[in-house]
C-alpha cells in the first residue's frame, strides 16, 4: 500500500558495499544507540523495572552501552554454549534438526 511504502525503510541499502564485519558493527552500534537513547529519556521508567520488575536491569543495560562485543564463529558459539550447559534445543527440546541426546517427536533418540 502507499502508507506501507511510505512508512517503510531498510537499513541495507543504505550499506550495500558493507561486508559481513560492518553490517555486525551496524547492529551493535544500532543496539547501543537504543539503550543509551531509552537510558536518557526512559530513566524513571526502567528505575521502576529495575527496582520491582528485574534488580539487575539497569547494571546489564549501562554494562551493554558502554562495552564492546566479542565476534566469534559459529563452532566457538556452540563450543561455548555447551560449556555453559544451554540446552541447543530450547526448553521443551522442540529439534527442527537432529540433537545428539534429545529425543522428541522430530527427532527420537
Amino acid at each position: 500500500t502507499a502508507r506501507h511504502a511510505a512508512e517503510f525503510w531498510m537499513i541495507e541499502p543504505e550499506i550495500a558495499f558493507a561486508d559481513l564485519n560492518d553490517n555486525m558493527q551496524l547492529a551493535w552500534d544500532m543496539i547501543q544507540y537504543i539503550i543509551r537513547h531509552v537510558l536518557k529519556n526512559c530513566a524513571q521508567e526502567l528505575e521502576f523495572f529495575n527496582n520491582f520488575v528485574d534488580k539487575g536491569l539497569l547494571e546489564r543495560l549501562n554494562a551493554l552501552a558502554n562495552s564492546d562485543y566479542e565476534k566469534v564463529t559459529y563452532t566457538e558459539a556452540v563450543e561455548l554454549l555447551k560449556k555453559s550447559g544451554a540446552d541447543s534445543c530450547g526448553e521443551k527440546n522442540n529439534c527442527r534438526r537432529p540433537c545428539p541426546g534429545h529425543g522428541n517427536k522430530n527427532n527420537p533418540p
